[in-house]
């Protein structure tokens, strides 16, 4: 026969009653500062997760997830809304039916804001590294081309010219511009220069900067979002390319660009060494280059 122990029972009512019938003083003062604590950490967090991202990192779903259980505490602005009703709390003798509601909400906020904080270490933030994509890949072409060896040799010692670049072939449509390109861009000695990146876009007439920005990202694996502008776009990639060897073919460009908002502008790497970023392009205007 199943017992009842109601010594039990009276114990949980008093531990319940000793909760939620107390001054909630001290409890709203522990929760006031559990959320400062936890928009500090989020701060914290989120300047790593950046620096991670431009590192070319992917940060993992179980990062994602206590990024948005932070920020949706937060927004919330629960321990404001407590510590506005605390003031305007008025206790007969110290105490009011108001403190039980305000002991519940903070009881429940406290043990929420205590989890996510134990849940995060800011010094190690964890991400997964992606895969680096192959420096290059072979383009497609025809292997009846004829007639383009004398051009593609000159070009391709133009690339391996420390001096040289932004390298541009011009000419008519259909001569064969975009065949030499491909050409180039497959050509054994491009391997030797170890380029760690080599990227392959058309640009096309009409072409924006922005869905530039947007192609070379994804070629390099690099983040970018979608309501990004262009000056932040740039930023990124300069940053993400600066220590790194690219080769970029930009075909059938129209429009003028200019190269550091691609990331591509020769500028000094930190370590002191300048590092290779080369550009070649094909158009058809044969006028000053389309790139500054």
């Amino acid at each position: 026969m199943a017992t009842f122990d109601f010594g039990k029972l009276l114990d949980r009512i008093w531990d319940a009653a000793s909760i939620y019938l107390a001054r909630p003083r001290s409890r709203v003062v522990d929760l006031h500062r559990d959320a400062e604590l936890l928009k500090a950490k989020l701060v914290d967090f989120n300047g790593a997760i950046d620096e991670a991202v431009r590192n070319g990192k992917t940060v993992t779903k179980e990062t994602q997830l206590w990024k948005r259980r932070a920020e949706t505490f937060v927004s919330e602005e629960v321990d404001d809304a407590i510590q506005r009703d605390y003031r305007a709390m008025r206790c007969l003798g110290g105490w009011s039916w108001n403190c039980v509601s305000i002991n519940r909400i903070v009881t429940k906020k406290l043990k929420e804001v205590k989890e996510l904080i134990s849940q995060v270490d800011v010094s190690r933030v964890t991400v997964t590294q992606l895969l680096l994509p192959p420096a290059s890949v072979e383009l497609p072409i025809s292997k009846n081309v004829v007639g383009m060896q004398s051009n593609l040799i000159q070009i391709v010692n133009q690339i391996r010219d420390e001096n040289a670049s932004v390298i541009g072939i011009y000419g008519m449509g259909g001569i064969g511009k975009t065949t030499l390109l491909k050409l180039i861009h497959n050509h054994e000695e491009i391997s030797k220069l170890k380029f760690q990146h080599v990227v392959w876009i058309v640009a096309s007439k009409g072409c924006k900067l922005q869905k530039l920005q947007t192609d070379l990202a994804k070629k390099v694996r690099l983040n970018l979002e979608d309501d990004e502008s262009e000056d932040d776009r740039a930023s990124k990639l300069c940053n993400f390319l600066k220590e790194k060897n690219c080769l970029l073919f930009l075909d059938d460009i129209w429009e003028s660009y200019e190269l550091y908002k691609l990331g591509m502008e020769q500028v000094p790497a930190e370590n002191g060494k300048e590092q290779k970023r080369k550009v070649v392009v094909s158009r058809r205007a044969a006028s000053k280059y389309a790139l500054k």
